[in-house]
């Protein structure tokens, strides 16, 4: 945007704005509006009427043509040299030019809309940041298989290295970063109830019903309808090595426990019956409400014998099977000693790491 700012001097000396210069170039910088300081040119009126103006030759004091070369045209710091070339009667003026980039957009319009962005840590609209580039701030495919790992394509690629005895650098695992998640065993006692050491040498797993037997199958316990957690294969990047070699990703899973108790009902059938009722559900179905549930008058927390984990593929290969077993002993009949088997209970939830390694499965 092109600004001209002219006057009529009293005594007809067009060369007196010089004088304003300075006033002006305060304002505008009190206004935060700055023109380009290389370009203020000094202009001549041609058409009152018309309100048109033209650039000056500095070397005559007149017009410039479009022949004129761009160092010939006068600028205000050419003013002083060029008093005894401006002519009397003609209105003189500086012409200044702004660009309006990188300014706050004012309300008063004393410099031109510009592109403006919120910035959230003042709260208040200001000049966006942009990339000369409009990719320039996009990650991309790096085509180059000599490329490190953690600069793969796809997902962010880590290693683990040592330094060998000749103190070059050798890398022992590539991993991508870990994903973690809650779940929560969902068993309530339906198709797998509770189990004790009993029967034959007591080296049998028996129900609370007598039933003994070798108890259930490792496909049986980890099959979700019996609770166990089901969790989808992940999909592991491609990676090359240093050399230019591929690297074999594999998928990894760990589970760690996050809560259990060894919880019954308190009014559940007492002797050899009082196992079924054991099977508490929904205990740690919600992080929010594990204490809750356990406070509930149904339940009591009892002496816990231990907890095991087992992870395994499914049988199709597409998903991670969790299966988990809690350990207890027998509070309603102390006397007998039992301790009970539970497989994939309510009240036993686990923290779930999901990675991808060179390092396969153990």
């Amino acid at each position: 945007m092109d600004v001209y700012v002219s006057f009529s001097p009293v005594d007809n000396n067009p060369a007196r704005i010089e004088q304003f210069i300075t006033p002006l170039m305060t304002a505008f910088r009190l206004k935060k509006i700055t023109p380009n300081t290389n370009g203020v040119y000094l202009v001549r009126e041609l058409n009152h009427a018309g309100n048109t103006w033209t650039l000056l030759d500095k070397t005559s004091g007149q017009p410039a043509t479009a022949t004129t070369p761009d160092s010939h045209l006068a600028l205000f710091s050419d003013l002083p040299d060029m008093i005894d070339k401006l002519q009397h009667g003609q209105t003189y003026a500086l012409r200044f030019s702004f660009d309006g980039k990188g300014d706050y957009l004012r309300t008063d319009g004393l410099n031109s809309a510009d592109k403006v962005c919120w910035n959230t840590t003042t709260g208040a609209a200001g000049p966006c940041l942009t990339s000369p580039a409009q990719d320039a701030l996009v990650l991309k495919q790096r085509q180059n298989i000599h490329e490190f790992a953690n600069l793969q394509v796809g997902s962010v690629v880590s290693t683990v290295s040592h330094k060998d005895a000749d103190g070059k650098t050798v890398v022992d695992e590539y991993y991508t970063a870990p994903r973690i998640r809650y779940a929560a065993f969902s068993n309530t006692g339906n198709n797998i109830g509770p189990y004790y050491k009993g029967g034959t040498n007591n080296n049998q797993m028996c129900t609370a019903d007598g039933n003994c037997s070798n108890g259930p199958g490792a496909d049986m316990i980890a099959d979700t309808a019996n609770g166990a957690i089901s969790v989808p294969l992940q999909t592991c990047p491609t990676v090359v090595n240093s050399d230019g070699g591929p690297v074999p990703m594999h998928p990894r899973l760990s589970a760690a426990v996050s809560s259990v108790v060894s919880g019954i009902t308190k009014d559940g059938p007492k002797g050899e019956d009082f196992s079924s009722a054991q099977m508490v559900p929904d205990i740690f179905a919600s992080q929010a409400g594990n204490m809750t549930t356990l406070s509930g008058s149904q339940v009591s927390i009892n002496r816990l014998g231990g907890t095991v984990l087992q992870i395994r593929r499914s049988a199709d290969g597409t998903a991670w099977r969790i299966a988990g077993m809690v350990a207890s002993e027998d509070a309603g009949d102390p006397l007998k000693g039992r301790s009970w088997i539970y497989f994939n209970p309510s009240w036993l939830s686990v923290m779930i790491t999901t990675w991808c390694s060179s390092v396969e499965q153990p």
